[in-house]
């Protein structure tokens, strides 16, 4: 095992979505992610929003994009840009969900 690989180890038993995150579907895949719930959903005119965070390992999602599709608890979310804390074995994404009505 390189050295590599022994970090690789220890930090994704410190970060794991296993013991402290919950299932989610990320574009209709299902994975394990640690999902923080940034502040209290906010009344906006014609209904609500909340952001939030949500970390995923990269092996389960290599690659995110805006607008992707998070479905957690029986809601919606979509991404909407990468957040502080991510690395090369871990992607932290901001996600929001808009309960607007839209005219």
């Amino acid at each position: 095992m390189t050295p590599r690989d022994q970090i690789a180890a220890a930090v994704a038993s410190a970060f794991s979505p296993d013991l402290f995150g919950q299932e989610v579907e990320y574009n209709s895949v299902p994975v394990n992610a640690i999902f923080n719930l940034s502040a209290t959903p906010q009344n906006v005119p014609h209904g609500s929003k909340a952001v939030a965070e949500l970390q995923v390992m990269v092996v389960d999602v290599p690659t995110w994009a805006v607008d992707d599709l998070v479905y957690i608890d029986g809601q919606n979310w979509r991404v909407k840009s990468a957040g502080q804390g991510s690395t090369w074995y871990k992607h932290v994404l901001q996600i929001e969900r808009d309960r607007r009505l839209k005219p």
